[in-house]
């Protein structure tokens, strides 16, 4: 039963957080009978009210029990990849092999001996089309940031001023795009709401490029986004300018900041938002927005 309720369970968290313990079923049958244990002591303790000396040995007993435990999955939370993050693809795969698994098993155990074979359609999933279009972001606090998926994947700007939340939405976004790997990443000014996000971004996924203007606006920004750059051996790219990249064309306005011209989807991001069929979307007001593409409409200001 140790084994099976994280596989039952299995499907609803990658759903919700993306991510998963491997460690999870060892977990259980380990830490199992002192939670079960701990629940017992804790009913005693309140039968044991008027009783203050054996509600004494109760406590310590509890305290014993509490202790183990936070040391136990401490311990377990620091062990290398404790925790998974996973793609769409990669969640959907993995709840179709649990869910395939235990009918197989079942199946088999009444004598349909064909049904062994059934785990192996969930590999249907990686014959899947990864997803193609844009996706306009909303990370709060007039921050932002565009995915766009076609031949390439590239993502243009990552940044928020203040508050939470805006790194997680962004990371799950791109995870569940399946966008673990990025052809470029285009910082249109190197400023809070355009680029604060940034170093997490190359911290966490691989970028092959970094596309930057040729003057920061803010120097300790730009030092913390070099610095991180470096580690992780992106290639780093001063737009001073006209260039394309992909789809995209990066036109320098000044030194320090690069308007992005998006031509097959008619997409193109001005000094107040992105303008889409001339019609003005700001990430930090409407939330994302997801632009299924190519289109070849026209786009006037």
């Amino acid at each position: 039963m140790a084994f099976l309720v994280p596989l039952f369970t299995l499907p609803l968290i990658l759903h919700h957080f993306h991510r998963f313990s491997p460690y999870a079923p060892l977990a259980n049958l380990l830490f199992i009978v002192p939670a079960g244990l701990l629940v017992v002591l804790g009913l005693l303790h309140l039968l044991l009210f008027p009783l203050p000396f054996f509600q004494g040995w109760v406590v310590f007993l509890e305290r014993g029990l509490i202790s183990f435990l936070l040391k136990g999955l401490g311990l377990m939370a620091s062990l290398p990849r404790a925790s998974v993050w996973v793609t769409r693809r990669e969640a959907v795969f993995l709840s179709l092999l649990v869910v395939l698994g235990l009918a197989s098993f079942f199946l088999v155990r009444r004598g349909k001996k064909w049904a062994f074979l059934l785990p192996f359609l969930a590999l249907c999933v990686f014959f899947v089309p990864r997803p193609r279009g844009i996706l306009l972001m909303d990370l709060g606090k007039r921050g932002g940031a565009l995915l766009f998926q076609g031949e390439k994947e590239i993502l243009v700007d990552a940044g928020l001023v203040r508050g939470r939340g805006g790194w997680a939405s962004l990371r799950d976004a791109l995870l569940w795009r399946d966008a673990v790997e990025l052809d470029a990443l285009v910082v249109s000014r190197i400023i809070p709401s355009r680029a604060s996000l940034v170093p997490r971004v190359l911290e966490n996924f691989k970028v092959k490029r970094l596309y930057l203007p040729v003057k920061a606006e803010r120097k300790d920004l730009e030092a913390s986004i070099l610095r991180v750059a470096r580690a992780k051996e992106a290639e780093v790219v001063r737009v001073g300018e006209l260039l394309s990249v992909g789809p995209f064309s990066l036109v320098p306005r000044g030194k320090a900041r690069l308007e992005v011209e998006i031509k097959p989807l008619i997409l193109r991001e001005t000094s107040k938002g992105w303008l889409w069929k001339g019609k003005l979307l700001k990430p930090w007001q409407g939330g994302a927005v997801e632009i299924p593409g190519p289109d070849h409409g026209t786009n006037r200001r």
